[in-house]
């Protein structure tokens, strides 16, 4: 079984960046190699996506499809129930900072066979990694405040 590790400390309030993850249907503003998402909820902290890609230097698509699960608060776990590789799981936590940020720790586990397009698959997901992080960074900049941005100026006092 392989493993892809990182953690990151974003400077992003932990409930945004959670609910960034489960916002699946939106993974296309943000990554290029998706090409569509559908989104099932299946309960209130429970969603079953579908995911087509594109993968670069592949020419043709594949399907991936997964259950995510908010369930405890802090955490996501996603278990693969469609894909190239012959097992995938995850999980995504979410831990508040002393100084209001995040840490953010995810960690990818799966077995990828003999099957052509699961070993070029890996390999790329290795080697996308960091830019796939980057690429993400980028986008939260676009959609959240900054914990640790200043706060608005004060509006002048009404003069009497």
């Amino acid at each position: 079984m392989s493993d892809l590790e990182f953690t990151e400390i974003l400077p992003y309030n932990a409930q945004d960046l959670q609910q960034i993850v489960m916002d699946a249907h939106r993974y296309t503003e943000f990554t290029s190699w998706i090409k569509k998402v559908d989104v099932t909820n299946l309960g209130e902290n429970k969603k079953h996506i579908a995911v087509l890609f594109r993968v670069p230097g592949i020419f043709s698509d594949f399907h991936y499809a997964c259950e995510l699960d908010n369930n405890p608060p802090g955490k996501v776990n996603a278990i693969a129930v469609d894909s190239p590789f012959r097992s995938m799981e995850g999980e995504m936590t979410f831990t508040t900072q002393p100084d209001g940020g995040t840490k953010v720790h995810c960690v990818l586990r799966y077995k990828t066979g003999f099957h052509p397009i699961a070993l070029i698959a890996s390999a790329i997901m290795h080697s996308q990694l960091q830019r796939g992080i980057d690429i993400a960074k980028e986008y939260l900049a676009t959609r959240l405040t900054r914990v640790d941005a200043a706060p608005p100026p004060a509006a002048p006092a009404p003069v009497i």
